[in-house]
């Protein structure tokens, strides 16, 4: 993902959009619970244009195991990121963000 500039003309890297961040709110009660029975996952994709992320679809699937997945095609992203309820909806979207970065 491109560097964004911002009117000070400084780099401040990619951007998620906030999206995102409601996507992950709304599938909140989910990630919660999946952790008392496995490792609950992000599973998705997003679009990326001039060094912004939209995530277009987002779920939550558990696995026994911890397993980070992201690989790009075009101007689309797939992921799978495992998250951490105690990490919070803002340490969620820091994650997924990370991610997503890696791979571009």
């Amino acid at each position: 993902m491109e560097a964004v500039t911002d009117s000070y003309g400084w780099n401040s890297g990619p951007i998620l959009t906030p999206e995102a961040f409601e996507a992950i709110y709304s599938l909140w009660r989910e990630i919660v619970e999946g952790l008392q029975l496995a490792v609950p996952h992000l599973v998705g994709r997003a679009r990326v244009l001039n060094g912004v992320a939209s995530v277009t679809e987002m779920d939550v699937v558990l696995h026994t195991e911890e397993r980070l997945l992201t690989f790009r095609e075009g101007n689309e992203v797939s992921f799978i990121v495992p998250v951490d309820p105690r990490e919070g909806p803002e340490g969620i979207y820091l994650k997924l963000l990370h991610a997503l970065e890696e791979q571009l």
